[in-house]
């Protein structure tokens, strides 16, 4: 998890990953076709790499005298409520965030403060996520993408929104049990709100067609922010995005 006020930029590169079925896995016996398929994939990813979703970029902060303007209006506007005295990086990101309207800056920097203040998300200890983080259902890539963003993986298969018992084969499958819609509209705000433009692409990776009617659903909710999802392949995964040496682990077991 970033810390909004300190970290300028962050692109996180969210992956979701099933175990639905295994790709087949060709085999070549020539060391020279090993090496040719291993130059071809590297240019390709070099060729990729500007082809992959930037995400949402902001506005850039060039310090003309409208922006020092509305940066001056809109730490006068925070003064005189509850979220006075925050760090000028934060209100500069949402300033660039909606194009320098300090009004609707200080609407959407308000609602974020605000829900940073009902979580308590300053007095998060690990003790309050250690369950949840035991099972294995995100982690952090040690492998950076290609853009060198930071991947954060969500193992679908393993998220179960209701709470009776299933089979234990199912529990290795993305299924209508585990594709949380209604979790997946809460990331609205989540994207949108609390932490805008700080994502940089969501893969669904070999996602099967039980999630594409609830995504044709929920993508108008989405807004601008659809633009950064894209159903993909291990192979697309491999191809666009790593270097068969950067590849995370659970991709090569498929």
């Amino acid at each position: 998890m970033f810390h909004q006020h300190t970290c300028q930029r962050p692109l996180v590169h969210s992956i979701y990953r099933r175990l639905w079925t295994a790709p087949a896995i060709r085999h070549c016996p020539s060391p020279a076709r090993h090496r040719y398929a291993d130059a071809i994939r590297q240019t390709r990813a070099a060729q990729t790499a500007s082809e992959t979703s930037q995400g949402l970029v902001n506005q850039p902060w060039t310090g003309a005298p409208q922006e020092v303007s509305a940066l001056a209006e809109l730490q006068r506007r925070l003064q005189s409520s509850p979220y006075g005295n925050q760090d000028e990086g934060l209100l500069k990101w949402y300033l660039r965030d909606r194009s320098f309207n300090v009004e609707k800056a200080e609407k959407k920097l308000t609602s974020m403060l605000k829900w940073r203040a009902s979580y308590r998300v300053e007095s998060i200890r690990w003790e309050d996520v250690a369950a949840e983080a035991e099972t294995g259902k995100g982690l952090l890539c040690e492998q950076l993408d290609i853009r060198g963003r930071p991947v954060l993986i969500i193992r679908a298969h393993l998220h179960n929104t209701g709470e009776w018992p299933i089979d234990g084969t199912m529990k290795l499958t993305f299924t209508s049990a585990n594709a949380d819609f209604s979790y997946a509209v809460r990331l609205v705000d989540v994207f949108f709100t609390y932490y805008p433009k700080r994502l940089g692409q969501v893969l669904f990776v070999q996602a099967p067609w039980v999630f594409r009617p609830g995504w044709a659903l929920m993508k108008p909710l989405l807004r601008k922010y659809a633009q950064l999802v894209r159903f993909v392949t291990v192979e697309d995964l491999e191809r666009e995005y790593f270097t068969p040496e950067t590849l995370p682990a659970d991709f090569r077991k498929l």
